[in-house]
Order: C-alpha cells, then sequence, then structure tokens
C-alpha cells in the first residue's frame, strides 16, 4: 500500500508549534494579522513567506533542524514558508521556491489555524498534466479528469510528512479563521520514501 502522508509526533513538538505560532510569525511577519500583501508573492490563490535559516539566524529553527538531524537523518533544511491560502489550492505538486531546478517530494507541514475541516487529498496521474499555476511554485495543475483520487485526511495541527511530488489539492478555510501553514522544505529534493523510512526506523528519540 502507497503511503502519501505520515503524521509526526513527538515529545517537545508542542513546543516548537506554540514558538512558531506565537513568535516566530509575529517576530518576522509584523502586522501578520492584517491583510497585508506579501513582499514574496501573491499568486491569487494564497500569500507566502519565505525564510532561509541562514539568513533569518533564528535559534530555535536550527534546534529544530539539529532534532530532525539527529532523530531522523534529515538533511538540512533549505527554507520555511508560511502559507496563507486564499481559495483552494487545485491538484499541483510542489516545486521549487529558491530559483533551484528539482521537485520537492518531502514537505514537513504544520498547520497553525484555520484547517478545521479543511482536506488534502492525493491523486494519482491518468494522463500528464496539461496546466500551469501562474505566478506559482507549484510545477503542474491537473483537471479532475486526469487523475484518480487515491487517499486523503483531514487538517489537524499535529505535524505531517506530506509527498507533495504526487498530485495533491487542498482546500481552504471555510471557518471564517484565515488558514495558516508552514510548510519546512529540505536540501537536496530528498524522496518521501526515504525520508519515511527513516522516521519509522527510530523507535527512540534523541
Amino acid at each position: 500500500m502507497t503511503i502519501y502522508y505520515h503524521h509526526l509526533d513527538w515529545p517537545n513538538r508542542d513546543e516548537y508549534t506554540t514558538y512558531l505560532r506565537d513568535e516566530f510569525i509575529p517576530k518576522h511577519i509584523p502586522d501578520f494579522s492584517q491583510q497585508q500583501k506579501s513582499p514574496w508573492g501573491d499568486n491569487k490563490l494564497e500569500e507566502y513567506w519565505i525564510f532561509f535559516p541562514n539568513q533569518i539566524q533564528d535559534a530555535k529553527i536550527f534546534e529544530l533542524q539539529d532534532f530532525l538531524k539527529r532523530n531522523f537523518d534529515f538533511p538540512d533544511i533549505s527554507y520555511i514558508i508560511i502559507l496563507r491560502p486564499t481559495k483552494d489550492l487545485p491538484i499541483h505538486t510542489d516545486g521549487p521556491d529558491n530559483g533551484t531546478s528539482g521537485v520537492h517530494h518531502t514537505s514537513l507541514n504544520l498547520q497553525i489555524s484555520g484547517y478545521e475541516g479543511n482536506i488534502v487529498k492525493f491523486y494519482k496521474k491518468v494522463v500528464d498534466a496539461t496546466g500551469y499555476i501562474q505566478g506559482s511554485s507549484y510545477l503542474r495543475a491537473w483537471n479532475n479528469r486526469e487523475v484518480e483520487l487515491v487517499d486523503q485526511f483531514s487538517c489537524t495541527n499535529i505535524w505531517t510528512l506530506l509527498n507533495t511530488g504526487v498530485p495533491h489539492s487542498v482546500t481552504a478555510s471555510t471557518s471564517g479563521i484565515p488558514k495558516i501553514c508552514l510548510s519546512v522544505r529540505f536540501k537536496g529534493f530528498p524522496k518521501f520514501e526515504d525520508s519515511l523510512a527513516k522516521i519509522q526506523s527510530k523507535t527512540t528519540l534523541i
């Protein structure tokens, strides 16, 4: 059976969740609660902010990176992206946001707010995609006739490893609370299957 996502649970995960929500975002995105335009871009689907660890020099992010490397043998963090979708995200695969080539098969995501009732769906390609999403980092866009639904899950505020190299879609918030998601991307474009195997092989965290 193909696995498309995996929820991660570790003893101090809430510590990072609280920090990212209550300190990281207010510190690095002043007035984030206001509907200002992102300096990185607005692709008509979402606003997004990108942070490179070596540029922001955030001690807690380096601590998170060290934890992931020490326990799961993950590569260094390439960047962190804060997403604020304004519409449902169509069926797509994730591409790079830092000017390099490659597909991001592994994404470690955290839903921060507005995730209630949201669903992430994964699809099998029936035919190659015929569309692109202009002004975004998403490599390809499929319509419903070009894919077959194979799995889905309801969003929670638990860290989740996603296979973003296969077609997937995400619903936006319908609760009236803005949907905010944090996504961690890794150097070297690691394969989801390899990342998942590293997580599943660990029985004790250090």
